[in-house]
């Protein structure tokens, strides 16, 4: 039973009736779980159920769950289940929630402000006098659903006191230390099975009905079910950030930027799911693909009563890109400049520096790619051209890694078991494709699988990372592996295991400005 208002405090819930219809096998609401009701990937703000005296954040809040022996009978249930509301005003834009300190969506904090990324380098007031076209722009992005083919589903059951959960999620491990938190049991009693799960973008990445099945499973100690339907994933599920922007761009009379300047401010909305990430991209981002030596950034994620926001391909990035390549063409209109040549003399090259800060020290490949498209862009009458570049890995400050393991089980099968979610970008088939190269096993011979019980902890899939961090850990375990079948042969070798890891722990925050920048491993 989800929540019919934005926010409002939650005065009585009455499931009584609910609980008469023929087929329902209980209904349980906050009061009934064991552990910790607040969950979140970075910080746990976001409660699990919503309870009587409490207030809801969103239309997507979840009040009581109804397990019943079909589904129709449990949304029939859920109909039935009576909620009394003392209604309140959402806050439903970020212009609102930064203007009264005092009107915040979570009771206890004391901003509306989730997060503040500030990044500033050179002399902009310097390059401003320098600048001969200036541009000024404020921009705004809207929020886009992911529109994954399935929507989000998930199986629970119990066995020998360990719940096993079927997730469709983009982190095995981290969906088992929520689900082990609210629980309130060991992560060692909770095994996590990655299934295919029809798509997620990002979507994917927060604890959906994972938790919940696990719960419901947990109390009626049978195998349970929860799946949305495609209107109750898309009030549920965060989604791309909409971000208002404020930039301020100039070049000189060569069309050669001298400084950027931007403001972003991203609705986060009721729950902080990995906004203060997607914010910290978009200003590690807002310089674009072109060198600019002076910078002043800064950027905010805000709470509002709106559906959450959170990670989605691009992670921040693409709202920036907009708003700088925006700011290009109007500086190319004012200064006559050619549009192609503009980004090419801009362009990032080797010991080029990002909006971090971070000089690049090799593989740009930016203006190899316009040299690219330079022909066919000059030959078409009506032609846009922009220039992107996005980060691989999380990056800044955090350590980042991957292990796998490949296992010759029996003649004919090896097994590769990593801890990252095949979600359709392919990175079981990179899984095969590196171990082929490595070593020359057959392909047909590869069997890939993904859960908890392997061990390998690797953290959510997200950030571009899986391929590089994963692909690198085979190439590790591969050198052992390698070596003994050079010197045995693979017939020799069933019933071994070999063991990869390789990982990240040399990016920087940008707060660490005593030291060089080194804000992404790769882009």
């Amino acid at each position: 039973r989800f929540s019919d208002h934005p926010r409002a405090v939650i005065n009585g819930i009455d499931y009584s009736d609910a609980l008469g219809i023929e087929g329902v096998v209980e209904i349980l609401t906050a009061d009934d779980i064991p552990g910790k009701r607040y969950i979140g990937l970075i910080k746990n703000d976001w409660p699990l159920m919503v309870g009587v005296g409490d207030t809801t954040c969103y239309i997507g809040d979840v009040i009581a769950g109804v397990i019943a022996e079909d589904e129709e009978t449990a949304r029939l249930a859920v109909d039935a289940i009576k909620v009394e509301y003392d209604i309140l005003d959402p806050i439903v834009n970020t212009v609102d929630a930064l203007s009264n300190e005092h009107n915040v969506v979570h009771a206890g904090e004391s901003t509306n402000i989730l997060s503040e990324t500030i990044i500033r380098r050179g002399d902009v007031d310097k390059a401003k006098k320098e600048s001969v076209y200036r541009s000024v722009v404020t921009y705004e992005t809207q929020r886009i659903e992911h529109g994954f083919m399935e929507p989000e589903c998930a199986v629970a059951y119990v066995e020998d006191n360990c719940t096993k959960v079927f997730s469709q999620g983009q982190g095995v491990y981290e969906d088992r230390k929520q689900i082990a938190s609210i629980l309130d049991v060991g992560i060692e009693d909770v095994e996590v099975y990655l299934v295919s799960n029809g798509g997620a973008f990002g979507g994917k990445e927060d604890l959906s009905v994972q938790g919940h099945a696990a719960l419901f499973a947990s109390k009626v100690k049978r195998p349970v079910k929860v799946r949305l339907n495609r209107q109750e994933s898309i009030a549920m599920h965060p989604k791309r950030h909409p971000i208002w922007m404020r930039y301020d761009v100039g070049c000189d009379i060569n069309g050669i930027i001298k400084y950027v300047t931007a403001r972003f401010v991203g609705d986060t909305g009721a729950y902080a799911s990995v906004g203060m990430k997607v914010m910290e991209r978009c200003a590690g981002h807002a310089t674009g693909g072109y060198h600019v030596p002076s910078a002043e950034i800064e950027s905010l994620a805000v709470y509002t009563n709106n559906i959450p926001s959170g990670a989605m391909r691009g992670f921040g990035v693409n709202q920036a890109t907009f708003g700088i390549e925006g700011c290009i063409d109007d500086l190319c209109e004012q200064g006559s400049f050619d549009r192609w040549q503009f980004r090419y003399d801009n362009a990032l090259v080797d010991g080029s520096m990002t909006a971090t800060g971070q000089i690049l020290k090799g593989g740009v490949g930016m203006r190899a790619t316009l040299e690219a498209v330079k022909e066919k862009f000059n030959e078409e009458r009506t032609a846009g051209i922009a220039c992107g570049v996005k980060n691989t890995g999380v990056g800044n400050g955090m350590q980042e890694f991957s292990e796998v393991s490949i296992s010759l089980e029996e003649k004919g099968v090896v097994a590769v078991k990593h801890g990252w979610t095949e979600m359709g970008q392919g990175v079981n088939t990179m899984a095969v494709q590196t171990l082929c190269h490595e070593t020359g096993i057959d392909a047909e011979m590869i069997r890939v699988s993904v859960d908890t019980t392997s061990g390998h902890d690797t953290g959510m899939t997200t950030a571009s990372r899986a391929t590089s961090l994963m692909c690198n850990a085979i190439i590790d375990a591969c050198v052992e592996l390698k070596s003994d079948i050079s010197s045995y042969g693979l017939d020799q070798l069933w019933g071994r295991k070999y063991k990869g890891k390789w990982g990240v722990d040399w990016t920087t925050k940008s707060s660490d400005l005593g030291q060089p920048q080194q804000t992404h491993y790769s882009y």
